[in-house]
């Protein structure tokens, strides 16, 4: 009996059965709990393997970031989803877990720091990949959903999810 699959289907069978992945070269694999993951190549699986790449000269291409069915932020700019996450959470909330410095005064241009009027206060600028390690712990903290797919500096496009659904065929 041959089986074939798409990649978010998970696939649960008692029975010798042979599981045939077309273009099998495209994906790698990955060994959890005793069950075999083929994950598409560029696709990536947790925040913390994300904290993993240099974000220096990336591109966003797509990102959608969601508190349920509230739509946070659809940017492509890392500052831009910054102000859209940082605008949705409370303050002090904000402050406290952010590892960028703010001022509740218009610090424009001393030392790097950039007013901005939705939030009312001033920010200190970090590198990309600062501002995407920084992304992400808000998604985390919040439990906001995120879809974003980045294309790196040497031209790889990574991906991630962290709201997919995997369907169980039995």
């Amino acid at each position: 009996m041959n089986i074939f699959i798409n990649m978010t289907t998970t696939i649960k069978n008692n029975s010798n059965c042979v599981i045939q992945i077309p273009n099998a070269s495209n994906y790698r694999i990955e060994c959890v709990n005793n069950t075999y993951r083929l994950i598409p190549k560029g696709y990536v699986t947790t925040i913390e393997e994300l904290k993993n790449y240099s974000y220096k000269y990336c591109k966003i291409l797509e990102c959608n970031i969601r508190n349920k069915n509230n739509l946070i932020s659809e940017e492509i700019k890392t500052k831009n989803i910054l102000i859209d996450i940082w605008t949705s959470m409370d303050k002090t909330k904000m402050i406290e877990h952010s590892t960028f410095n703010f001022s509740d005064s218009n610090e424009n241009d001393k030392k790097g720091y950039r007013w901005n009027e939705r939030l009312q206060m001033s920010f200190q600028s970090k590198s990309a990949t600062d501002s995407l390690h920084e992304i992400y712990k808000m998604v985390e903290i919040n439990n906001y959903m995120i879809d974003i797919s980045i294309r790196l500096e040497n031209g790889t496009i990574i991906y991630y999810k962290n709201n997919e659904n995997i369907e169980t065929i039995v």
